[in-house]
């Protein structure tokens, strides 16, 4: 699951989750986009404000080789 995908599932606009996680919307559209590199601490902040497991979103970033 892409990080788009699991903010809209949770009910969240970029804005909300940026402020959660640190980023401002404009660096959550560049995530999202693929147009920032993402550490792995954010990686993890972004899967708790949404709760859900960080493996969903390691899977989508690191790609379908990683499986």
């Amino acid at each position: 699951m892409n990080i788009k995908e699991a903010r809209r599932r949770a009910g969240f606009n970029q804005a909300e989750l940026g402020a959660l996680v640190g980023l401002d919307q404009s660096g959550i559209s560049r995530l999202e986009r693929g147009e920032r590199p993402i550490t792995l601490d954010t990686l993890r902040q972004i899967a708790r404000v949404l709760n859900i497991p960080l493996t969903d979103l390691l899977d989508d970033e690191m790609g379908d080789d990683a499986a």
